[in-house]
Parts: structure tokens; sequence; C-alpha cells
């Protein structure tokens, strides 16, 4: 009646799924590159938690028929540069939903950086300044990488925003750990904006090896914020969680679960 339009759309009711997601990156000469398969199941209140790449749950032919889907599309509408194809995928019958495009890079893009060797912000720099993409398929993907966010917030709060000055700020290195981060010691994190300190991001030959990274990764991170807290412990105990070692998600189980972090 707003409108003077009589038309209904109705959508499928979509239960048990899982949320994939393709990165793209094309050129303005034709080439457009499905660059990697990022799964982002784990989420609370539909924002994600924790994103990995490649999604183990697919297999090959699904993988490259989710990558073939996404490349068909931004072809289609003559996208150009970075962007985000995203999915809902029912494992029971392997069909796939189109979400949304994002026409950007998503926080979630280290993952597959470091499954493909590609730097995908300077390769938006080359192309913007009209290089071409230097192949007609993008680099294969190899290992496994997850992406965790380590927040000022507390999870015992209903995980409401904890922000503060940062009195003391260690995050971990070593083999297979990268850190993403615009924080550092002294700095104060606001009330007012995204409560993100930073991102800790491991990549292993394995999905159990890079699990066992980022664990170790989040355990030796140390972050004190005077009169805040962050949700360290959360992560910690989201990582050793059965259902997360098995791979055994959808988009609605944490917030099915009752993690708080308290054990830490």
């Amino acid at each position: 009646k707003v409108f003077g339009d009589p038309t209904v759309f109705l959508e499928r009711k979509i239960t048990g799924a899982r949320q994939v997601e393709v990165q793209i990156i094309a050129d303005n000469y034709g080439t457009t590159w499905p660059v990697g398969v990022r799964d982002c199941s784990i989420q609370r209140r539909n924002q994600k938690i924790l994103e990995e790449a490649p999604c183990a749950a697919l297999t090959p032919a699904q993988d490259a028929e989710l990558r073939a889907c996404a490349m068909r599309l931004a072809q289609a509408a003559g996208y150009t540069n970075a962007g985000t194809v995203e999915f809902l995928f029912t494992p029971e019958d392997g069909r796939f939903y189109f979400l949304e495009m994002n026409t950007r890079l998503q926080v979630e893009h280290p993952v597959t950086e470091l499954t493909t060797g590609v730097d995908l912000v300077r390769l938006q720099m080359y192309l913007a300044s009209g290089v071409s993409l230097w192949a007609p398929t993008p680099p294969p993907t190899i290992g496994h990488a997850i992406e965790v966010r380590l927040n000022a917030e507390d999870p015992d709060e209903n995980f409401a925003p904890a922000p503060g000055r940062v009195d003391f700020f260690r995050l971990p290195a070593g083999p297979g750990i990268r850190i993403d981060t615009g924080v550092c010691q002294g700095d104060s994190v606001p009330p007012e904006f995204d409560s993100m300190i930073g991102k800790i991001i491991a990549h292993g030959r394995t999905r159990a090896e890079a699990l066992a990274r980022l664990a170790r990764g989040l355990r030796e991170a140390n972050v004190v914020i005077e009169g805040g807290t962050t949700n360290k412990a959360f992560l910690l105990e989201l990582l050793h969680h059965p259902d997360v070692q098995s791979n055994q998600l959808d988009v609605g189980w944490l917030d099915r679960q009752s993690l708080t972090g308290k054990s830490d």
C-alpha cells in the first residue's frame, strides 16, 4: 500500500545452513578471479566471530561450483576491483542460496591472503592504476587459515563494550601467526566506535594445525585495558569447543551455546 505495488516476495526459510563467501577480484579487461572461499558460519547475532579459509564443509566440486557462480555474477554485472559474494550453503542437499555482494574487502580477507599468497590490498591499487591480472585463473589455495577478532568487550555482560586505555599490549608472533592491528600501548579504545583491538590470524598445513596455532597465539596475547576487558577467554573457549574442533557448525550454532570464557 505504501508504494502502490501489489507484488509480494516470498523467501525460503533456511535452517542449519553455513555462511560461505567467495573473494573475487576483477580487472578492467574482462578477467575475474574467484580468489578463494571462506567459511563464516560462527556468528553471534549475525555478526561474524571466526572466519576461515577454505571452507572445510565443501567438497572440491562444490568449492569449484561456488567460485564459478560468484564469477558469473560479477561478470554479468560488469564488476571490477575487489568484492565478496556471500551465500548460504545447506550441507544436507548441497545447495547454495545467494545472500548479497559486498563491494569491498571484508574484515576476514587475511585468511584468503594467507592461503593464496595474494596481497589483495596491493592488488586493488594495481588494478585501479590500470594494471591487468597476470593470469586467467587465480593462484591455488594452499593450507588453512583461521581468524578471530580480539575486541574490548565483556562476554560476561552480554558482550557489552568494555573500552578504556590500553595499559599493556603484547600480541603473539611466531610461525603461522599474523597480526593486523592499529592499536599500541598507551592508546585508548573509545566507546563510540568499533571495539576491535586487532585480528589474530593463524595459517597451517591443515585446519587442525591452524586451530592449534591460533589457540597458542591467543594464549600468548596479553592486553590489559584500564577499566575494561577483552574477549580473549571467550575466544579460547570457542576454539577448544568440540563442535568447532570437529567442524559441526551452522550460522545459528553460537547463539545456541552459552560460552562466556569464565573458565579462563
